[in-house]
């Protein structure tokens, strides 16, 4: 049975600016973080419209070699500026069941 998970934003301030917080499902705190993104980065147009991006700026017959690329650097910079790397740290490897995790913004309920 996989772990459940919550995963609420809050304090949205635009597409930009956002404030995360991880719990478990008893709501005990796993993780926190202010998120904070340049919109002039190329990564943050990737990451608002992915298909779009590689539509646009990837040759076809560049498109296998060059979006391999694209997807690990804007993987990378998610890990990096979005999610700092979670608290769950065996979910790939078959040790653990990967979590179900419930995405919740304040004022929403499921």
């Amino acid at each position: 049975m996989p772990t459940t998970l919550l995963l609420q934003a809050s304090d949205i301030r635009a597409s930009t600016h956002w404030y995360w917080r991880l719990q478990d499902a008893n709501g005990a705190f796993l993780a926190d973080r202010t998120v904070a993104l340049d919109p002039t980065d190329w990564r943050y147009e990737a990451f608002c419209d992915l298909y779009g991006y590689l539509d646009r700026r990837i040759a076809p017959d560049k498109r296998q070699v060059e979006e391999t690329r694209l997807l690990a650097e804007l993987g990378a910079w998610i890990g990096e500026q979005v999610r700092r790397r979670p608290p769950a740290r065996r979910l790939h490897t078959g040790e653990v069941a990967p979590p179900l995790c419930l995405l919740r913004q304040r004022g929403c309920t499921p």
